[in-house]
């Protein structure tokens, strides 16, 4: 098609289509520049708000390392969503277009997710997905992939859940592709002037070109047509073709600058372009730059000549100014550029702006810097993000109170000033009763109550913080002990004077506090809160509604509890406990027909722990569920062993009261035959007369689908509680246990020999089978034996002993001794 165009236009459209072409080429570089450049602020972003949820973990911080698998149910998981959940919803309520979520190592699934949360959402990752292989690293990671729970491609931040220098589980945050697109075409939309100025210099560049020189090339051309060249001709042409030669290079290099200079402004960024000299002058702005600085001060920058020739650092900020200099000049005097210069700019208005700087300096042919060439853009947006990234980073999002870390560091401030200061440790009591039984939403309502009346009763200078959960923490500076003791009284009186109305509920909320004094009680921000908080312990256990200073003695049986049960734990994270087995044994043959499971600590400093001195306080911090769970699996696991060797005897596991109650009790008990592979006919269960004679309609249901399973179930310590013949009936119980306690004095005492005679005939008479325990003498073990008591367990045969001895001991059973029993003696 080039053919029907002259020569010369042939030449103008080349040198147009030239000049575009290295233009375009450009602005595509600066393009991709921009997408990377906006990718990796979305990194930084989603990064600072997966340290931010991460940092909310600090009051659940137990929530990923003491659950696992073989624990979890849907009550389970339905909890720990409820915790964590609430902390997603702000944030992609904060941020559209955000997405987060938590995922816990140990249950091998997301707990928490969000935006669109749905219960079938928390399911395992897909096998093919990215994040099966991300949620292995131990550092933070970033990549851009298909997110399962989003339906979308996404770009993401993973951030590894360290507790004890182990990784427990992950959050994730991430900004769908939909969204980033959309961020990325708003900042193309502002370079559409930019292309626009590209196709119009082309243009004039081209004029420039050819414009100046037509005449010439036209009178050359036709000479060359017509072949009208003499010897003259040609030397006159050829001196005229190198004065246009020369002019064309100078034009040319006219707009090789050009294009220099928007290539140095593409390369220093976009939004507002200009120029300025060595004496750091204005020389030259975009026009761009005219709309935005007319939202700075109108009356000072309504047209380009209010800036030409004036100083760049008038309109900077007083308090950037210094900096701003430093910067600036020192590039002009080395000749180097600056990046990502922030300063603020104040209008006439009082409204604030931040802006972003990047400039390269200006060469002239002697080679010493004549200025600089740069562009700025308006960051005000983005600060203001990073601004609530901040806060939520430092402040509570159910009450807005500060959080924990900006209440630790505030206290250590104050505790430096070397002044009186008070700390009150507040918890809100049986908040979780509440919780549970009205819903976790009016839970949160009732947290946010409490926040504004305690805010409301607090003196002028204190500090209130939610340090997680239902607790409140507040430091009041010039207070004394008894000052402090004033407060807390007049906070708890309050409560109890003023009940709260919420949703057409009238509540009487009662308070627990527990106040600590610096010096007196500590000078490190730590010792002092932790001392609080053993005061409030104390005060739950007289009775809660009340408030407790800090006793030194109280104190230290506070912090020996608190460190036995960080060592319990402990000991059951890392396989410290075990189990021993006491033989219960056939009073007619030796042989053992059952062994009991009994539970022991092997401490690493303190030895053997003996039961009585961890088993209350695991049923007070609930570890008990699950010590108990294990043990099923541990006893389960020894009696398969036995069966597979040709040694059948029937296991006992006891039960306690909280184990009994939870309401996955029935899948755990099926869990741990169906994991070991025990016939449920080998399990015997063990449950104390407290359970039995509490809920008896529900007691009588669990214990029935208890039987379905084809376990045994026992009645431990028999005779110590409510003993009712008519729950008896009901149940279906196997088998009681005759405690101890009646053992011990059978044959001296006639009261105990009756009670045991009229327990085992009781038991024969409803099909039940009968075991002693306690037995130590061969005397006891002879009138037990007369009156056909089935099973008999004591020292008589055998400590609680290590598997390996038992396993003898069912081998061989015992030789029993040969006493005659003629009547107890009448004490």
């Amino acid at each position: 098609m080039t053919r029907y165009f002259s020569t010369k236009h042939r030449l103008y459209l080349l040198t147009f289509l030239l000049i575009v072409m290295a233009a375009a080429a450009t602005f595509a570089m600066q393009l991709w520049q921009m997408r990377v450049a906006l990718e990796e602020e979305q990194y930084y972003l989603t990064g600072a708000l997966a340290k931010m949820l991460e940092d909310e973990l600090d009051g659940n911080k137990n929530i990923f390392s003491t659950i696992t698998a073989d624990d979890l149910t849907e009550k389970t998981l339905a909890d720990i969503n409820a915790q964590l959940q609430p902390d997603i919803t702000h944030i992609t309520k904060a941020f559209p277009g955000y997405g987060a979520g938590y995922y816990s190592k140990k249950l091998n699934r997301i707990v928490a997710f969000g935006p669109n949360f749905n219960e079938a959402g928390l399911i395992d990752i897909s096998p093919n997905s990215k994040s099966r292989v991300v949620y292995r690293t131990a550092k933070p990671y970033r990549f851009s992939d298909y997110s399962q729970t989003r339906q979308t491609q996404v770009i993401a931040t993973i951030r590894p859940i360290i507790r004890d220098n182990e990784v427990v589980g992950h959050i994730w945050v991430n900004i769908s592709a939909k969204s980033f697109q959309q961020m990325l075409l708003a900042a193309l939309d502002k370079q559409l002037p930019l292309i626009f100025a590209i196709l119009i210099m082309g243009m004039l560049g081209t004029q420039l070109v050819f414009g100046r020189f037509q005449r010439n090339l036209k009178l050359f051309l036709t000479k060359i047509r017509t072949r009208d060249l003499s010897k003259e001709d040609v030397h006159l042409f050829s001196g005229e073709l190198l004065d246009i030669y020369s002019e064309l290079v100078v034009a040319y290099q006219q707009v090789s600058d050009n294009e220099q200079r928007f290539r140095d402004v593409i390369v220093a960024f976009d939004e507002t372009v200009w120029e300025s000299d060595s004496q750091a002058c204005y020389s030259y702005l975009s026009k761009e730059n005219h709309k935005q600085d007319a939202d700075v001060d109108q009356n000072r920058h309504p047209a380009e000549r209010n800036y030409i020739g004036r100083s760049c650092f008038e309109f900077v900020a007083d308090a950037d100014m210094e900096r701003v200099k430093s910067v600036f000049l020192g590039a002009i005097e080395k000749g180097i550029p600056f990046h990502d210069l922030e300063f603020r700019r104040r209008s006439s208005k009082g409204v604030e702006h931040w802006y972003k700087s990047s400039a390269v300096p200006i060469f002239g042919v002697d080679g010493t810097v004549s200025g600089m060439r740069g562009a700025t853009r308006d960051i005000t947006q983005y600060k203001q993000q990073e601004e609530q990234i901040r806060h939520l980073a430092y402040h509570d999002t159910l009450t807005g109170l500060p959080n924990r870390l900006d209440f630790m560091q505030s206290l250590a401030i104050l505790l430096g000033k070397h002044q009186p200061l008070a700390v009150l440790f507040i918890d809100i009591d049986r908040f979780k009763t509440l919780n549970d039984s009205l819903g976790h939403s009016f839970g949160d309502e009732v947290i946010r109550t409490v926040s504004r009346q305690l805010q409301t009763l607090l003196p002028p200078n204190a500090l209130v913080s939610r340090f997680g959960g239902d607790e409140f923490i507040v430091a009041a500076s010039g207070l004394n002990l008894y000052g402090a003791e004033q407060l807390a009284g007049q906070i708890i009186t309050h409560f109890s004077q003023h009940p709260i109305a919420l949703k057409d509920r009238t509540l009487n909320l009662t308070l627990s506090i527990g106040v600590a004094i610096s010096p007196m009680h500590g000078e490190r921000s730590e010792i002092l809160v932790q001392h609080a908080d053993m005061a409030l312990f104390q005060a739950k256990q007289a009775g809660r509604n009340c408030f407790r200073s800090c006793e030194p003695d109280h104190t230290e049986q506070a912090k020996q509890k608190l460190e036995m049960e960080q060592d319990l734990r402990t000991a059951l994270k890392e396989e410290q406990l075990f189990l021993v087995y006491q033989p219960q044994v056939n009073p007619d043959n030796g042989m053992v027909i059952g062994v009991e499971a009994l539970i022991r600590w092997r401490h690493p400093e303190k030895g053997i722990v003996p039961p009585f001195r961890f088993i209350p306080l695991a049923e007070e911090t609930q570890l008990i569920i699950p010590i108990g769970n294990w043990v099923l699996r541990q006893a389960c696991m020894q009696a398969k062993e036995w069966l597979d060797a040709g040694k059948p005897v029937k296991m006992a596991v006891n039960v306690s009261n909280i184990q009994f109650s939870q309401d996955d009790f029935i899948i755990q008990v099926q869990q741990a035959l169906k994991n070991t592979g025990l016939p449920a006919r080998w399990l015997e269960l063990e449950i104390t007369e407290s359970v039995a004679v509490k809920q008896l309609e529900w007691v009588k249901n669990r214990l029935h689908e208890l039987k379905a399973l084809g376990v045994s179930l026992a009645l431990d310590d028999f005779g110590t509680g409510f003993s009712s013949l008519s729950y008896l009936k009901e149940f279906p119980i196997d088998k009681l246990k005759i405690d101890r306690s009646f053992i011990m004095d059978i044959c001296h005492h006639r009261d105990e020999s009756v009670m045991v005679k009229s327990i085992i005939q009781m038991a024969h008479g409803l099909g039940m089978r009968v075991v002693a325990e306690g037995v130590e003498e061969a005397t006891q073990l002879a009138f037990l034996a007369q009156l056909r008591c089935h099973l008999i367990q004591g020292y008589l045969f055998s400590p609680p002993v290590e598997a390996s001895r038992c396993t003898q001991m069912i081998t061989e059973g015992f030789k029993l001794p040969k006493v005659e029993f003629f009547g107890c003696e009448d004490k």
